[in-house]
C-alpha cells in the first residue's frame, strides 16, 4: 500500500472508546464516578478523547460502557 493510499484508508476508520473499566488504579477518584468521567486538567478523560477524534475527522464514535454506567 502506498503512503497516500494509507492516508485515504485512515479517514475511513471509526473509533471505539472502551469506558467500561473499574479504574482501580485511580481510586479514590473512581469510588463514585467511572474513570472515563474523572477530570484531568479540568476536563473528563472521555471528553478529551471525543474532542481528539472529532478534530481528526473520525466519522463515528462508539462508547462501550460498564462500571457505573447507569
Amino acid at each position: 500500500m502506498r503512503s497516500n493510499e494509507f492516508c485515504d484508508f485512515l479517514w475511513e476508520i471509526n473509533a471505539i472508546i472502551l469506558a467500561a473499566g473499574v479504574g482501580t488504579r485511580l481510586k479514590p477518584h473512581t469510588n463514585k464516578i467511572p474513570k472515563a468521567l474523572v477530570k484531568v486538567d479540568g476536563a473528563p478523560i472521555i471528553e478529551r478523547q471525543i474532542e481528539y477524534f472529532l478534530e481528526i475527522g473520525v466519522p463515528e464514535i462508539v462508547i462501550v460502557t460498564g462500571y457505573l454506567s447507569e
